[in-house]
């Protein structure tokens, strides 16, 4: 098999290398003053490299990314002054005023980073808990079962695929854009998702685990999708752009969905908020895994299961979409029955029928051998009353 070329789906790769090549050259971020730019220069280089790290390992180009997009930030609100010389006062101003808890992380990392470093006497961001500044859960699109089905096939042929598949997996959106051809087996029927390849590239988001998933919905489109597009083993399945993808949705939910207005005189197409909070227009790739959530909770039998399939640790998230769906407790006696109980139950359901049978072919009437073998008919099907917690009742 050839080699597999490390993937930079999202071109975070590409763009950290540029702004490396040029800003460490030149030792000036723009939108930072020189003194700031070393002072976060100095930082990405030992974030890269996993020095002088609260954590371990080496920072993703995306990490990285993030933490150049929050120093700019940070000189604009603070009008570029010196970052070693900001007060507690001031970081926690400026922190408040953006109330991002994404924003507070990050800060807090260029922070402690320079009192680890001994740029700054103490971390004044030592009192700052991010998780203060979260918004809750965030507004996603919901649709119905009949909805989704309505969106997939106003979909072409291959955003219709990837859309299927990942109601159908449950995967994350970035995991489907790494998946390649050789991580289907039996026919497309089982999907073998890896934690991390021979080459490093990792598949799964960190803090998740590989996993093999039973397709159910997907398995001859997939199949199709792949002789179609005349794809080798180790080509990635899905190549398209996934802010391509995400335009796609919203485009059309807003035509299925969308109610035609007025306004100031303007034709406009408006999408009502779903009961995600969120309207159709803005659908991206990542609702299509929520609705997944919503469709599968409803048909697996155990939590364990589920969690398994979308590569969950914990039950918090199925908790989450339990409530969402009115869901908190929908046991009924059936539920109770063990599957002795619905061995005994066939058996008896058979035993009648013949007996019906053998009733009707003499008019409603048993004598001598017909008699006794309805009676013995009657014992061996015989099956337990249903249970209905009668017993656990004190």
């Amino acid at each position: 098999m050839e080699e597999l070329a490390p993937l930079d789906i999202n071109g975070n790769k590409k763009a950290w290398a540029k702004y490396k090549k040029k800003e460490f050259k030149e030792g000036k971020i723009e939108g930072l003053s020189k003194h700031n730019s070393e002072i976060i220069i100095a930082l990405l280089k030992n974030l890269e490299e996993g020095i002088n790290c609260t954590s371990r390992g080496m920072r993703t180009p995306a990490s990285l990314l993030r933490n150049r997009r929050t120093a700019r930030v940070l000189a604009k609100r603070c009008k570029n002054k010196d970052f070693d010389k900001l007060t507690r006062e001031e970081i926690s101003r400026i922190i408040k005023k953006e109330n991002s808890e994404d924003f507070a992380r990050n800060v807090k990392v260029i922070f402690r980073w320079m009192h680890r470093v001994g740029r700054m006497k103490e971390n004044i961001t030592e009192h700052i808990l991010p998780t203060q500044f979260s918004k809750g859960k965030p507004p996603w699109v919901y649709l119905g079962e009949e909805d989704t089905k309505r969106l997939i096939n106003a979909l072409n042929s291959d955003y219709r695929a990837l859309a299927t598949f990942i109601l159908d997996s449950g995967v994350r959106p970035e995991e489907a854009w790494r998946i390649r051809v050789f991580d289907f087996q039996e026919d497309f029927t089982i999907l073998d998702l890896p934690e991390v390849r021979s080459n490093g590239e990792r598949v799964v988001k960190k803090h998740s685990f590989e996993r093999k998933i039973k397709l159910k919905l997907c398995s001859q489109l997939m199949k199709e999708y792949v002789e179609r597009e005349q794809l080798n083993p180790t080509d990635l399945i899905f190549t398209m752009t996934q802010a391509g993808f995400n335009k796609a949705l919203r485009m059309t939910c807003k035509k299925l969905f969308g109610k035609e207005t007025i306004e100031n005189g303007e034709k406009k197409i408006i999408c009502e908020p779903t009961k995600g909070r969120e309207s159709p227009d803005k659908m991206t790739a990542y609702d299509l895994r929520h609705i997944a959530a919503c469709f599968w909770l409803k048909r697996y039998k155990t939590n364990r299961d589920l969690m398994y399939r979308f590569g969950w640790k914990t039950e918090e998230r199925i908790f989450y979409y339990s409530e969402f769906l009115d869901m908190r407790d929908t046991i009924d006696d059936e539920d109770l029955i063990t599957k002795e109980d619905k061995i005994k139950m066939e058996n008896r359901i058979k035993a009648l029928e013949k007996i019906v049978f053998m009733l009707q072919k003499n008019d409603g009437s048993l004598c001598g051998e017909e008699k006794e073998m309805a009676e013995e008919l009657v014992q061996t099907g015989r099956c337990v009353k249903t249970k209905n917690f009668e017993g656990f009742v004190s």
